[in-house]
């Protein structure tokens, strides 16, 4: 546990300079917000000011996809427009002339995302492109599609502050519930929350740390509800990416239904399990008895290792 006090030690296993990107990210959301005002004044993305569109999808995958899947939660009770992630090769059946297309990639060059991006060309689908560069930039200017060009040289799990903010600002064309002005409050409240959790902060006072050790050998399994996914999924994609883990998510209430029968595991494995739950601030008193009585079904299976992720905030942009 000592080693999470020494930046000797963290320095010599960070070779990717992670804790630098993420203690970074107040100001690159910061950086993010100026960004998109600067887009915003040059009128790129003027033709999609009254755009008819029924239906948006955001394709991606990994770090460029996770954006979609957070402003999916943030405006999943109030948004009027069917949206959805596409990961894949292939756009769903229903895409056509009145669908958006957001393409997200921000290497540019995601096999994947540039094959939706040609067959919503083939399809008549309103296209946007957002990248760093890479082949999708060239595209969308062969074609003359909106393009929103981000910062380069980062890896795209820490490019995370500009990936949702130039979507959410692009769905924001369309869809008024993704206001940006949700979003303006949050790099303070990031600072705020960097001086408890960062890495500067001791292990004995330090939550995020003490999480970290309790996972050491262990297989989390995270758990959140549906409007809080993206939570569950970016804990899991970031464990194993940045911690080189095993670890996957599921959701409630659903895992009531079947999960719970995968309990009758061999002891060696319960014991190797540690079970994480997103707990949203002023949860409903019906989640809070779902995640109460997962808990106690877990702990009479032999699952002891059971840890929550607090989702703080006033508003649910901030709390995820």
């Amino acid at each position: 546990m000592y080693a999470l006090n020494s930046f000797k030690q963290i320095e010599d296993v960070d070779k990717s300079r992670m804790v630098e990107f993420l203690e970074g990210a107040p100001e690159h959301l910061t950086s993010a917000l100026k960004l998109v005002k600067q887009v915003d004044s040059l009128k790129l993305f003027k033709r999609l000011d009254g755009l008819e569109v029924e239906s948006v999808i955001i394709s991606g995958l990994g770090g460029s996809a996770i954006s979609g899947d957070i402003i999916l939660d943030w405006i999943w009770d109030k948004a009027s427009l069917p949206m959805m992630v596409s990961r894949g090769y292939r756009l769903p059946n229903f895409a056509g002339r009145k669908t958006l297309v957001i393409t997200v990639s921000y290497s540019g060059n995601t096999f994947e995302t540039l094959a939706q991006f040609y067959e919503g060309k083939r399809r008549g689908c309103a296209l946007v492109g957002v990248s760093s560069g890479g082949r999708l930039e060239e595209f969308c200017r062969k074609l003359k599609a909106p393009f929103f060009k981000l910062r380069g040289g980062m890896p795209p799990r820490a490019a995370l502050p500009y990936l949702f903010l130039a979507t959410a600002y692009i769905i924001s064309k369309v869809e008024p519930a993704a206001s940006l002005s949700e979003v303006e409050a949050i790099p303070e409240k990031l600072r705020k929350l960097r001086s408890e959790i960062g890495v500067s902060s001791n292990f004995e006072r330090n939550p995020a740390k003490k999480m970290a050790f309790a996972l050491l050998d262990k297989y989390p399994i995270l758990y959140a509800f549906n409007d809080m996914r993206s939570v569950a999924r970016r804990i899991k994609d970031q464990l194993n990416e940045n911690s080189k883990v095993p670890a996957k998510f599921n959701l409630l209430p659903e895992a009531c239904h079947n999960e719970i029968e995968g309990l009758r595991i061999p002891k060696p494995i319960k014991e190797r399990t540690c079970a994480l739950f997103v707990r949203e601030e002023g949860e409903e008193p019906i989640r809070k008895a779902t995640v109460e009585g997962f808990k106690r079904v877990l702990r009479s299976s032999g699952v002891s290792e059971i840890h929550e992720v607090p989702a703080k905030g006033e508003t649910k942009i901030e709390k995820i």
